[in-house]
């Protein structure tokens, strides 16, 4: 029994070295669950009104960006970043599906659209969640339209803007009440708890080069 304590107490400070507070964990968890989540609702939706597997990607798609809304500071600046963010993914999905079938425009566009993206990033963590949105919506239906042209048409907008939203909708539910950050007060502790052990272990691998000599 003490050399499962002493094996689990091992491994917990490992992780907490690695991952203090568990934060790249919970982040990868945060889409993994919004992903499943999305894909799930709108996996049925599509399929109760008929329409192709491939409008439900775009809004999956589209929910895994909302996991980065939690480096937004402020529940009113989240709820203005996600309006933004669905007004930028609802106009990049309309500038896709029109330009779909031109190929030298939508070229033009991708272009276009991947300086904005770059551009945004100057103001901060907000400018980089509504770049990447942009840029991966209008991207997504450049790409299907390249590769497979009879699988989404200017037909299947609505149907398109539609999973854009419950995407985003399931994202931001699921990233801001369900699934939050651990309070300042916790996180704060657990990164000193990681640092103390860094410190700890090079003091044992110094002091192991000291005795070797």
């Amino acid at each position: 029994m003490t050399k499962i304590r002493v094996l689990a107490a091992r491994v917990s400070n490992w992780l907490m070295a690695f991952d203090p507070g568990l934060l790249r964990l919970r982040s990868a968890l945060r889409i993994l669950v919004t992903m499943l989540v999305s894909l799930g609702i709108l996996a049925a939706l599509t399929h109760i009104v008929g329409q192709a597997v491939t409008v439900a990607m775009l809004g999956t798609l589209v929910s895994t960006v909302m996991p980065f809304i939690s480096m937004i500071p402020g529940r009113r600046q989240q709820w203005i970043t996600a309006l933004l963010v669905l007004l930028l993914a609802l106009g990049a999905a309309t500038l896709g599906t029109l330009l779909m079938p031109y190929q030298l425009l939508g070229i033009l566009g991708l272009i276009a659209i991947l300086f904005v993206a770059v551009y945004l990033r100057r103001f901060g963590s907000q400018g980089m969640l509504l770049g990447m949105t942009a840029y991966q919506v209008y991207f997504t239906l450049i790409t299907f339209g390249a590769l497979q042209p009879a699988s989404i048409t200017f037909a299947h907008l609505p149907w398109l803007l539609i999973t854009i939203v419950v995407g985003i909708l399931c994202g931001f539910v699921i990233n801001v009440y369900l699934l939050q950050d651990p309070p300042p007060v916790r996180l704060l502790r657990t990164l000193s708890r990681a640092l103390l052990i860094r410190i700890c272990a090079l003091i044992d691998v110094l002091r192991a080069g000291l005795e070797s000599g």
